[in-house]
This record gives structure tokens, sequence and C-alpha cells, in this order.
């Protein structure tokens, strides 16, 4: 019989080693060296290694696998298979000296790296069973403001801390209202010290057995533990970007995509505080992301945005750096009360220049379902919408310049940059929120949401009993 144990455990845990490959898990790439072709010579090379190679001025990340390295009294050539291109070529000096950064990719990871990874899966797995609370727990009052915001939380929280929520959140909703946003006819912030998720912002309205009205709702949780992000104000005010993303925007906009999101919320609560780092809870008293210098920390890991090769698949916080930390530079170039006349045109024409510049991409047979890809794509399509829309203002030289250095800080081209920004074009289509539209949908996706979480709960409680077992 404990044979016959045995092999259920261990066929159990094939399957879920399985099933855990849909959550993508990237190796992080090393840096081989600055002076690159030296030290190429230098390398000591593994045949099958990967590598990823971002070319001066192309958007384009190539992925090369080493076969081969050739080296006479004249010159040195390495033969590489190009996975995109799905064949071998030898490359010589002179076009390896064109290679603005090479990396190698590392797919074996240490334990630390996996826990890492793991904790984000069952952050988003926490974060799912939080909508059957959503629907079904009592809460009880904490603050009230205008009748639009209201701080629930249980019997162990604060009502000065739920106060202070209220005040916060109620300055922040009139500083973005007079920039042009709309905010949210009725606002739940849970505080609830005892979860595990996080903080984090629910889009669509949600209806409370208890309180029957459909409301925005921000949960203010700590994170892993850290309480400290209750009380966070410059989380409060990413979450509060969020939802006034949602109600003043549609879902498809393009401002509303996640990495794009969280970018933007990001530089929201930055610009309201005038200070670029976001959630600063960790003990050493360093902010989980600082979009000025693009470093994200949490309690010792340290994930640093310096160039597109940085980027990973499934890390849409830390990715949305990159794009952040362009809002930031513009802010300092323009100053805070000019990016507070124009940060809202500026993201009406991200949703409306879009379509163009997909229509451009597609000319160059360049669309692809490569999510890391099609990031740096988007990140390119900022900076050129950030040129256009900067030309009828009084500092478009010095925006431009800041877009120069920028544009060769991530080795992008400014003549690629200025021929898409000629071509953008604004579409018709309306991409403000309609709440009269959206409201009835709200609640398909929150029922979903609450059975989705009670299939997840359960595949948690297997994991967590085989671990157990195994531990045993």
């Amino acid at each position: 019989m404990p044979c016959t144990l045995r092999s259920m455990f261990k066929y159990l845990i094939i399957i879920l080693c399985t099933i855990s490959l849909y959550f993508p898990i990237k190796g992080k790439a090393q840096p081989v060296c600055s002076s690159l072709f030296s030290s190429l010579q230098e390398s000591s090379f593994q045949k099958g290694e990967t590598y990823r190679v971002q070319l001066a001025g192309d958007p384009v990340i190539q992925t090369l696998k080493f076969r081969e390295l050739h080296q006479s009294a004249e010159q040195v050539s390495i033969k590489f298979t190009n996975s995109r291109l799905k064949k071998d070529k030898i490359y010589k000096e002179d076009e390896i000296a064109n290679w603005a950064k090479l990396e190698k990719d590392t797919t074996s990871l240490s334990v630390k790296e996996v826990l890492t990874e793991l904790k984000d899966v069952l952050r988003v797995m926490l974060l799912d069973t939080s909508w059957a609370q959503l629907l079904v727990r009592p809460y009880r009052l904490l603050a009230k403001n205008n009748k639009t915001v209201e701080v629930v939380g249980d019997l162990k929280n604060s009502k000065k801390i739920g106060q202070k929520i209220a005040n916060n959140l109620d300055s922040f909703d009139k500083t973005m209202m007079k920039m042009g946003f709309k905010k949210p006819s009725i606002t739940r912030v849970i505080v609830n010290n005892s979860s595990a998720s996080g903080p984090h912002s629910i889009g669509p309205p949600v209806i409370n057995i208890w309180s029957p009205k459909l409301k925005t709702v921000i949960v203010m949780n700590p994170l892993f533990g850290n309480k400290a992000a209750v009380e966070s104000e410059s989380i409060l005010y990413h979450e509060r970007t969020h939802s006034l993303m949602h109600s003043t925007y549609t879902i498809p906009a393009y401002v509303n995509k996640s990495f794009m999101n969280e970018a933007i919320a990001d530089f929201g609560a930055a610009h309201m505080l005038n200070n670029p780092q976001i959630g600063k809870i960790n003990k050493d008293n360093t902010p989980l992301r600082n979009i000025e210098e693009r470093v994200a920390r949490h309690e010792g890991d340290v994930n640093r945005r310096t160039s597109l090769l940085d980027i990973r698949s499934g890390m849409n916080h830390e990715n949305s750096m990159m794009i952040s930390n362009i809002l930031w530079k513009l802010r300092t170039t323009i100053g805070a009360e000019m990016m507070s006349n124009t940060f809202k045109p500026l993201l009406d024409n991200l949703n409306t220049y879009h379509k163009s510049y997909e229509n451009f991409i597609k000319t160059e047979n360049r669309k692809t379902s490569d999510k890391i890809q099609q990031f740096i794509y988007d990140i390119e399509y900022v900076l050129a919408v950030i040129l256009k829309t900067s030309k009828t203002w009084d500092s478009h030289s010095k925006v431009r310049e800041m877009l120069r250095e920028t544009i060769y800080d991530l080795n992008f081209n400014m003549s690629r940059i200025e021929n898409i920004s000629s071509k953008l074009t604004a579409s018709t289509k309306n991409f403000n929120y309609n709440s009269k539209t959206k409201i009835p949908l709200s609640i398909i996706p929150i029922t979903i949401g609450a059975y989705k979480s009670i299939v997840q709960v359960s595949f948690l409680f297997i994991v967590v009993d085989i671990a157990n077992i195994i531990l045993r």
C-alpha cells in the first residue's frame, strides 16, 4: 500500500509540474561584457547556449543559439542559429560590431529565484480568491467622505487609519479631476490586515450583499505580511489611478492595457507626491519601485531595467518602469504644472493614435505574438506619441532633446521614431468611458471570478498537501 501511495504522489507531482508550465518562469540575462567583440573571443562558449541580441536602432530582439567559434590570424567569426529565421549564420567581426548589446540567457534558476516567481503566482491566486469575500463578507464602516468614498474594514481596523485613507483619496481625486480625469460615482476602500493578497484595485464595480450598490473597490492589504503597505500614500494613489483610468476610459483603450496601466499608475502616484519612489515599505527603507532609476526592490531582491534586454515575461510592474521612467523624464523636462496640463491629452493621443501605429508595424511585417517583443514596440510607440504631441508645446525643443537621449540610451533610432511620429493619425473611435453601458456587464466578471477562485483555492490546497507529505 505505501508503494502505491508513493506512486500516486509521484504521478501527481509530475502532473502538477506539467500544469505549472502554464506559469512562465524566465531565466535572468547575464551581461557578457561592454567591450563586445573582445569579450566574445575571451568568453567560454558552450554549444547550444542561447543569447539575446539587440541591434543598434532596431526594436527587434534577436535570439541566437551558439554553434561554433572560428578563429584565425586574420579574424574571429562566430556561428549562431537565428531562432526567428530558423537557420545558421556565420557572423564576422564587422557585423558583431553593429550589435548594441548581447546578453546570455540562463535557463537554470536557483531555488530562491523559483520561489520568488512562485510567490508572484500565488499572490495572483490569492487575489482572485478575494472576489468571493468582496461579494459576501460584511465590513465595518471606518470613514466616509462626501458620499462618494467609504473606507471599511473588520473590528481590528482603526477608524483613524480609515479617515486618513479617505482624506488622502479625496485630495488625490480633486487633483486628478482638475487634470480632466473622472472618478467613480461610489468607491469602497477595504482595509484588511489579515489578508496576504496585497493592495489591488478591482476594475469593474462590485456588489456586496450587505451593501447592494455597485461600487468601485480598492483593497489595501498587507503585501506579503508587510502592514506598512496599508498606510502607504504612494501605493494608495497607485491603486486609485487604476480605478480612475477605468472610470475615464473604456476597457479596450490602449492606456488600460495591463503594463501601460501599471506605468500610468506609478507615474500618477509619483506626480502627485513629487517623488519617483513608489511604496517605500521595505525593511531597509527602500521603495518597491523607483521609476527615476528603473529599479524594483522587495526585501533584498533587486530587479533593474537598464536595457530592453532586461524585460521579462509576466513582470508587468517591473517592465512598466521603462515607460513610467519616460513619463517622469518628461515631467522633469517640462515641469510639474505643464505635465498636469498635458498628461490627459497625452493619454488621449495614446488611445487614438494606436491603430495607425499597428498598421505601420504591419507594413514592416513585424507584428508579433511574442509579449516581450510587443512590449518593446509599445515603448517605441510611446516615444513617438510624445514627440508628436509635444510639437505644439513651447518646450518642444527641450522635449525633443530629452527623447533623443532616451532613444539613444535604449538603442532605438531617432530617425525611425520621427518617421513613426509623422505617420500617426487619430482614430475616430470613442475611448471615453460610459457608465450606462458598462455597469450591467460588470456582474459577469465578478461571478466568474468567484467561481474561478474556488477552483484555484482547491488546487492550492492539493499542492500544499502534497508538499507536506513530501517534506515529512
